[in-house]
């Protein structure tokens, strides 16, 4: 790995995993110094991510992690709408007895942390609850392009499930999902999909004014 790249996946797990939050201000000195590498990388990096929408350049400061506007959300959240609904549509037309066992298993691994109010955790589990249905579709084009939306997606899921109430019904919201798609249900499947992301959507913005 090179080292612009081993800068920019620390970076880039820092923010899934919820350590960089938006508008954490990043220094180029501390981030070098902790991989042990020079400051060149580290620079190169703010780039690639900067290219991605995941951090901003501000003048005299530094580099943040992006915080995204009420509209730029919506229209994020609107683009992952209508691919992850096509995500369904695809699962849900064929066999997916496997996918339909992994999902049981990330469901229990929510459970358990909704019922510990791990909110990182349960970000982490949802994402792999979302990306289980995205792989299973074996379309490239659209793994990439929901790929590419995800750490984007992440830095506002915290906003979401940080609300009272939202962990759980994420769960049971992502149960109905589930079952849906066991029963190959391809109308119900696409509903629910659109149902839970559009809540998720009105639970990041209760935090814009």
């Amino acid at each position: 790995m090179s080292k612009i790249n081993q800068a920019y996946d620390f970076i880039f797990n820092g923010i899934q995993q919820g350590a960089f939050k938006p508008g954490y201000l990043l220094k180029e000195r501390d981030i070098a110094k902790e991989l042990d590498i020079s400051r060149t990388p580290v620079r190169e990096a703010f780039r690639k991510l900067e290219e991605n929408g995941l951090v901003t350049f501000i003048p005299y400061r530094g580099v943040s992690i992006s915080a995204y506007s009420k509209k730029e959300i919506i229209q994020l959240y609107r683009v992952r709408i209508a691919l992850e609904v096509l995500a369904a549509e695809i699962c849900a037309e064929q066999k997916n007895k496997n996918l339909i066992i992994q999902l049981r298993n990330i469901l229990d691994l929510a459970e358990d942390a909704t019922k510990r109010e791990k909110i990182i955790e349960i970000r982490n589990i949802n994402r792999k609850f979302h990306n289980a249905i995205i792989e299973f579709t074996n379309n490239p084009f659209l793994v990439n392009k929901l790929r590419d939306l995800q750490a984007k997606i992440d830095l506002c899921m915290v906003r979401s499930l940080s609300n009272t109430g939202r962990p759980s019904n994420t769960l049971e919201e992502h149960k109905l999902i589930a079952l849906a798609l066991k029963n190959n249900d391809k109308s119900k499947a696409k509903e629910l999909i659109k149902f839970h992301i559009e809540k998720s959507l009105e639970n990041v913005l209760l935090n814009y004014k």
